[in-house]
């Protein structure tokens, strides 16, 4: 029975996959969360980075990871703010406001896409892993450090003392 895996430098290619896949609904609860877009980028990667962590265990519950990480995240950045943060409830299940003005925008949903997909969530899964991986390391050096020092006091306790 292994203990602790090794993580590895490099994502996986289906951390990537899911970084991808939840990018755009991701940066949009993080700026619902956050009161507007311009503040999206500073509670999102921190969340993908927490994924990141959990992947090699719970990947199966990296969607609820996901939301519960984008949750404290924003509560945590609300409370680091001066000033008050807007944060407006998003209505589902009301119609959008925009009209289409044409059969060609009203179609151009039903057909695929013919542009490459963006970089940029690609980019945030290779420096949320990054970040995870860093901060992994830094737990494990924390553990054997605290495992060293248990030990030498295990080994000073169990020495006998001075002779009187």
């Amino acid at each position: 029975m292994v203990l602790s895996r090794e993580m590895q430098p490099e994502p996986p290619a289906d951390y990537v996959a899911f970084v991808v896949r939840r990018f755009g609904a991701a940066r949009a609860e993080a700026a619902r969360l956050t009161g507007g877009e311009r503040y999206a980028d500073e509670v999102y990667p921190a969340a993908f980075t927490d994924v990141a962590l959990h992947w090699r265990w719970q990947r199966r519950r990296a969607d609820a990871i996901l939301e519960r990480s984008l949750a404290r995240r924003a509560k945590r950045w609300r409370e680091e703010q001066i000033y008050e943060v807007d944060v407006r409830p998003v209505h589902e299940g009301r119609p959008s406001p925009v009209r289409f003005v044409s059969v060609a925008l009203r179609k151009a949903g039903l057909l695929a896409p013919t542009a490459r997909p963006s970089a940029q969530p690609v980019a945030e899964a290779g420096i949320a892993w990054c970040c995870a991986y860093r901060r992994w390391r830094w737990r494990r050096l924390a553990r054997t450090v605290a495992a060293v020092l248990i030990a030498v006091l295990v080994i000073a306790e169990m020495l006998p003392g001075p002779p009187a």
